[in-house]
């Protein structure tokens, strides 16, 4: 009788790291050093999660998707195919990530561990954002770094926002609108293609042309 021969796994995890219950790992992904991965987790093909990061149960990882080092991703979140999430990046419980997206250094999705945030495809957040609770982010939107949004802000598709804004809570912004660097928005306002930033919005852009969104 033929022995059969042992199949090596077409995955690496480094020895360091820790793997929880009913996992599952897509061909030629990677896990570096020190990386805890809780239980129920599914991490796609071609994937490579960095040093020191936290993965918690119940999290999808799509495709070719990049996780920086020392990131963290919380329970209950699904993060879609060649996203890139840059080092110490922290994605609170039950979010949605779509496919293409780049989530910048230090960027905090959520601030509790239920946001139920929910951001778009080909999306790019610069880095340093903090979005609260029941945010929504709409495909192929570009915020600068610096951005904080307070609870249940929703930006419509191809939206584009300049580093070191400010948006309470309740804002509603409509698809196509450029809001300038370091600008203020109040609570519970409506922004539509044709809005004036002026001082009622504690606007100050400090800049022109196509560097609107880099800030000062």
């Amino acid at each position: 009788m033929k022995r059969k021969e042992k199949t090596k796994p077409s995955y690496f995890i480094h020895p360091s790291s820790e793997l929880g219950d009913n996992c599952t790992i897509g061909k030629n992904s990677t896990i570096g050093k020190n990386v805890q991965i809780g239980d129920n987790v599914c991490i796609g093909a071609g994937v490579s999660i960095m040093d020191h990061c936290e993965i918690n149960e119940d999290v999808t990882i799509g495709d070719n998707t990049i996780i920086g080092v020392a990131s963290i991703i919380e329970s209950n979140t699904t993060i879609g195919e060649f996203v890139v999430l840059g080092e110490s990046v922290s994605i609170r419980g039950h979010c949605f990530i779509g496919d293409n997206t780049v989530i910048e250094t230090m960027s905090m999705i959520g601030d509790t561990s239920s946001n139920h945030i929910i951001i778009g495809d080909n999306v790019r957040i610069g880095g340093r954002c903090r979005f609260n609770e029941h945010c929504r982010i709409g495909n192929n939107s570009v915020l600068g770094k610096n951005v904080s949004m307070g609870d249940y802000c929703i930006l419509g598709n191809n939206v584009k926002i300049g580093s070191n804004c400010s948006l309470d809570g309740w804002v509603i912004v409509c698809m196509d609108v450029k809001i300038p660097a370091n600008t203020k928005i109040k609570e519970d306002m409506t922004i539509e293609v044709d809005t004036s930033f002026d001082t009622s919005f504690y606007a100050d852009d400090g800049n022109d042309g196509d560097t609107w969104w880099k800030g000062k």
